[in-house]
């Protein structure tokens, strides 16, 4: 039986065939895949719509399931961190039926963290200072993003911080952030649970 072509080589011979071919255009380039490779327009067009679904498919399987996704807070009432001491924990998960629960990633699984809003405000006006965010286990923490700010007239600074690939926290690991103006800090963290490599 003929070779049929990957997806994406089917694609990119698709684009470099449709104008040498006399026919033009997509119709045309499919006309002369087939010659190419012995086999008959339809079945590329079959070929191709299946490799695509078999792309969206894989697509979907990585999107998180509802349960998966994960809201959580950090505020006046947030546990301390370790490192750095005194540091505010996201540690209250925000649960779709309006009710809140402790939170920690649990035996199994990883957090990828998406983005992080902070609220900072107490101190002076007109003041630069700088949000630190912290990532790990107890003393094994490191610092994985950093914002600085000049506080407004009523002494309060908003972050917006967005991890295009994400950053993971460990099974027990815990997001922390502090403040350079030892700020009142709070704030939302978004991400996903996922099954732990």
């Amino acid at each position: 039986m003929p070779k049929v072509p990957t997806f994406l080589a089917l694609v990119a011979t698709l684009a470099l065939s449709a104008p040498a071919h006399p026919e033009g255009g997509v119709p045309g380039a499919l006309n002369a895949l087939a010659e190419q490779n012995q086999t008959s327009a339809q079945d590329l067009l079959e070929a191709l719509a299946a490799q695509t679904d078999s792309l969206l498919a894989g697509l979907a399987a990585l999107a998180p399931a509802p349960s998966e996704l994960v809201l959580l807070k950090a505020g006046l009432t947030s546990n301390g961190c370790v490192n750095p001491p005194g540091a505010t924990m996201f540690d209250t998960r925000l649960l779709p039926d309006g009710t809140d629960e402790p939170f920690t990633v649990p035996e199994g699984k990883v957090l990828v963290v998406t983005d992080i809003e902070v609220l900072g405000f107490g101190g002076p006006a007109g003041d630069n200072t700088q949000t630190r965010i912290f990532s790990g286990i107890g003393f094994a923490t490191h610092e994985v993003a950093v914002r600085e700010a000049i506080q407004n007239a009523d002494g309060r600074v908003y972050h917006v911080l967005q991890f295009n690939s994400g950053f993971v926290v460990p099974t027990g690991g815990e997001v922390c952030m502090n403040n350079s103006d030892n700020l009142t800090l709070t704030g939302r963290l978004r991400g996903a649970l996922r099954d732990a490599p």
